[in-house]
């Protein structure tokens, strides 16, 4: 039976030859998840065995890899903020450059013990509004998805991560079943890569992770204009609207919200890569 070492070996030129550009981290996280054992664990157990059921579940674990499918959806968990959240087949993955769009939010709201009621369009794992209640223990929020999975997996970690008492969350395209008014904040990472796009992104983007969550029409922009066109009878007067945006997208959603007379000159701000990630406007 292969021993740790020669599995980190054999399965890392396994996975470059299927074209994943992280080889030996992806074996590497496969065989602590299959055997239980953290980094250095197994980095300190070089020659021990494994068994024959944990070669077995290792197998077909990177077999699912070598067809590109994500790690995240592998593992069942991707960290994010300071969590690390349950992720399943047909819910978008978290990114790490969507923690600029939380970043954003709490800069502009300093104050963490403010009651503010927040609005999430597309909640996905819950990733954004859970930071976001995570950091403002006064806050409340909605969450609402089109996505059954999607509801299911951020009901899962609100619970796991204690804040299922502050969230509420509902089926909703949009604003469709959202009745209330009077948010403070409304956020969203809505689907942005333009359909023609789709095919050209990444083997574990494009053929495993839900088009729903990234499809956002011809331009990209849907969804920015139907959000844009409902939010101001949601927001409270100077309530904020936030959204992650597209590196290529930041003209076109400051002219989208110009254009609808109901907010101020939108703000952009980058992430850690310097690309445009952020768009920032408050209802007039």
């Amino acid at each position: 039976m292969l021993t740790y070492q020669q599995a980190l070996i054999e399965t890392a030129s396994r996975l470059k030859e299927s074209g994943s550009t992280t080889p030996e981290l992806d074996a590497l996280l496969l065989l602590c998840h299959v055997t239980g054992k953290d980094r250095i664990g197994v980095y300190a157990t070089p020659k021990e065995p494994l068994t024959s059921e944990e070669y077995s579940k290792f197998d077909n674990l990177v077999g699912r890899r070598e067809k590109a499918e994500p790690m995240a959806y592998i593992l069942g968990e991707k960290g994010f903020w300071e969590f690390d959240l349950k992720v399943r087949k047909g819910v978008l993955i978290p990114r790490p450059d969507t923690e600029s769009l939380v970043e954003a939010i709490l800069d502009i709201h300093k104050d963490r013990n403010a009651e503010l009621n927040i609005l999430e369009l597309g909640v996905g794992t819950g990733a954004i509004i859970l930071s976001l209640l995570h950091e403002m223990p006064n806050a409340k929020g909605l969450g609402v998805d089109v996505s059954p999975d999607a509801l299911a997996c951020a009901e899962e970690n609100a619970e796991a991560n204690n804040l299922d008492d502050r969230l509420t969350l509902r089926a909703s395209s949009w604003f469709d079943n959202v009745s209330e008014d009077g948010f403070d904040v409304i956020v969203s990472n809505p689907p942005y890569i333009r359909t023609d796009d789709i095919p050209n992104l990444m083997r574990d983007v494009a053929h495993h992770e839900p088009s729903l969550a990234l499809d956002g029409g011809n331009d990209g922009l849907d969804a920015y204009r139907h959000i844009i066109d409902e939010a101001p009878a949601k927001l409270k007067a100077g309530g904020l609207l936030a959204f992650e945006i597209g590196y290529d997208q930041a003209d076109d959603l400051k002219k989208l919200l110009k254009d609808s007379g109901n907010f101020t000159p939108a703000v952009i701000v980058k992430d850690l890569a310097e690309h445009d990630r952020v768009v920032l406007a408050h209802r007039l």
